[in-house]
């Protein structure tokens, strides 16, 4: 989709549409919540901020569903922006921004669906944006490719979100309290991720649906147990962040390969 003139006409000119998430098994497993740190510090440049907050309001509501009506007019205000239907809409134009950068594509006529994991930005991406931000993201990188460094810290980066998380803290919290700790990014992410997804088969074992969304204590799996699953969903392990500094703890996990991908 180049513009938000291509938008088919039902959706440009409704103000219920339908809502589902974007499945893609690459992004799904290491790709970056939109509520993420990452997300704020990377993608922000490239998505702008109505764009980055509605693929938020977005996540937000497919945290209780995987298919559900969204009301743009609604959406539009929560954003404080306008939708008066029409292409020329404010509210279009930012659902059309969105799947120009493929964070969000139409699906049949009226039903948007929208990416719960956004991937990496790309290099082209990487070159626009200011000289802070790529320094800040290629230390990125040199820490996620350090595996041995990632691997000392990720047990204790994953448990300390499923504890906030069973605490009842939401995603957007736990992340923002764990990036408070000065741990890296990449370690954040993969730590939220592992955590609701703990929570998630823990819940389905108790018959229980609503306890991460309530904020209720959720028994999860035996934690000392998990430290050594080599999970496939593990971006490698974790490290602590503070510029160019990485400090070393005690609590050590063995190291698990992943890929990095990159859409161009």
């Amino acid at each position: 989709m180049k513009s938000y003139r291509d938008l088919p006409p039902a959706i440009a000119n409704s103000n219920v549409i339908t809502l589902i998430p974007w499945v893609d098994k690459r992004f799904d497993v290491i790709g970056f919540d939109p509520r993420s740190a990452y997300v704020e510090q990377f993608w922000l440049a490239t998505l702008g901020p109505a764009t980055t907050w509605f693929l938020r309001h977005c996540a937000d509501l497919l945290d209780h569903t995987t298919c559900t009506p969204l009301n743009l007019e609604e959406a539009a205000a929560t954003l404080g922006i306008k939708h008066e239907g029409g292409v020329g809409s404010a509210m279009v134009r930012t659902v059309a921004r969105a799947c120009r950068f493929r964070t969000a594509r139409i699906v049949g006529d009226s039903t948007l669906s929208v990416r719960r994991r956004l991937p990496q930005i790309s290099k082209r991406q990487l070159q626009r944006l200011p000289s802070p931000a790529r320094h800040q993201h290629q230390e990125y990188l040199s820490a996620t490719c350090n595996l041995g460094v990632l691997a000392r810290h990720q047990h204790r980066a994953r448990h300390l979100a499923l504890s906030l998380l069973r605490c009842g803290d939401t995603i957007n919290e736990t992340e923002r309290q764990l990036a408070e700790m000065r741990m890296h990014p990449a370690i954040v992410a993969e730590a939220v991720h592992w955590a609701l997804d703990n929570l998630s088969n823990a819940a389905g074992t108790n018959n229980t649906s609503d306890g991460i969304i309530a904020g209720n204590s959720i028994t999860g799996p035996d934690l000392n147990a998990s430290s050594t699953d080599n999970t496939s969903k593990s971006i490698s392990g974790s490290s602590i962040y503070n510029g160019s500094e990485v400090h070393q703890p005690h609590a050590r996990a063995e190291p698990a390969k992943a890929e990095l991908v990159t859409v161009g």
